[in-house]
């Protein structure tokens, strides 16, 4: 872009188009200060020498506003001596006007970045002391020059600001005084709707408890009913379901978190096959898993009901190895947590 500026440039000349004194020196100045930092950021070194020299050529670069511009080029390319050199141009033409204002501090500003990014840090750091001492002289320059408006406003403001820190204090304490109501409503609101919550949720618990105890106790008749029943009349498979409550109820074999199909048809010292086809036919369809898992959380529930171990170790005594596992089944059964079931149980 920069090349066919310039070239756009040399074209308007050529084709003799008027423009006010200067301009095109000043435009072919600035697309070569352009184009050397450019050229040396990009690394090609030779073509930014060239656009500088060329730049260095212009009458634009000889004015006062113009003849700093290439700067950054020189810092990019580490020429110390020539960033020093204009540097040192630039303070002295500014030395001619006020040398306590903005423009003077913002001078050693720019020099303390140039020589920061020379790494010439304690150079840098000179210049940053230069421009913090002017930025003290221009403050208080500036407090002298106001001090006598100030005094004059002050004992207006001061009487002003003591009506307004009236008019404020008593705004705040009435907006203290309703955001207390506002809190004190909301957290009897808060508590009487927890209060009720709490109150559904303990009836629907209680609820569901009296129904699970029912499930429970009628699963109980009908296992007792198999078990006092001769085994004359039962079939082979009722026979072996017989066997295998029985050893459920006397042994607890389902607290061994180890216990598998296996385990249990060497146990009843007979083929897991034959175990798993007992249970399907008597347990409602149930697989050997679910029906260990079954007497698991059923025996869970009694300890939660009747003990006041910790649910962990409820969990451990029950043969469960994971709590995430235990939780997830239970509340599945019984439609409630077990901190919830054993609330419900008292």
């Amino acid at each position: 872009m920069c090349r066919e500026r310039l070239a756009f440039i040399d074209e308007m000349e050529q084709k003799g188009i008027k423009m006010p004194a200067g301009y095109y020196e000043k435009q072919r100045g600035g697309a070569y200060c352009v184009l050397a930092c450019c050229e040396a950021e990009l690394g090609h070194m030779d073509e930014a020498r060239r656009a500088a020299e060329s730049y260095e050529k212009t009458s634009y670069a000889k004015t006062r506003s113009g003849q700093f511009n290439i700067l950054p080029y020189y810092v990019k390319t580490g020429n110390k001596a020539r960033v020093e050199q204009l540097s040192e141009r630039q303070e002295e033409l500014r030395q001619q006007d006020d040398t306590i204002s903005e423009i003077y501090r913002t001078l050693f500003i720019n020099k303390a970045n140039l020589y920061k990014a020379l790494g010439d840090y304690r150079h840098a750091f000179e210049a940053t002391t230069r421009a913090s001492v002017i930025q003290d002289s221009i403050m208080a320059r500036e407090r002298d020059s106001k001090a006598e408006e100030y005094e004059v406003k002050f004992k207006t403001q001061e009487a002003e600001m003591a009506l307004k820190e009236k008019e404020a204090s008593e705004r705040i304490h009435l907006i203290i005084i309703i955001a207390l109501v506002i809190i004190v409503v909301l957290g009897v609101l808060a508590l009487w709707r927890i209060m009720i919550d709490r109150h559904r949720l303990n009836v629907r618990n209680r609820d569901l408890y009296a129904t699970l105890q029912q499930m429970l106790e009628k699963q109980k008749e009908a296992e007792q009913m198999l078990e006092d029943t001769p085994e004359t009349e039962l079939s082979g498979t009722q026979q072996l379901y017989q066997r295998i409550v029985r050893l459920m109820k006397e042994q607890k074999p389902y607290t061994d978190n180890n216990m598998n199909r296996d385990s249990m048809a060497q146990m009843l010292g007979t083929n897991y096959n034959l175990v798993a086809d007992a249970i399907r036919e008597c347990a409602n369809g149930q697989s050997i898993g679910d029906f260990i898992e079954d007497w698991r959380l059923r025996y869970a529930a009694q300890l939660l009901a009747e003990t006041n171990h910790s649910i962990g170790l409820v969990m451990e005594m029950s043969g469960f190895v994971s709590r995430s596992h235990f939780n997830t089944i239970f509340r599945q059964r019984f439609k409630m947590t077990p901190s919830e079931y054993r609330k419900a149980t008292r």
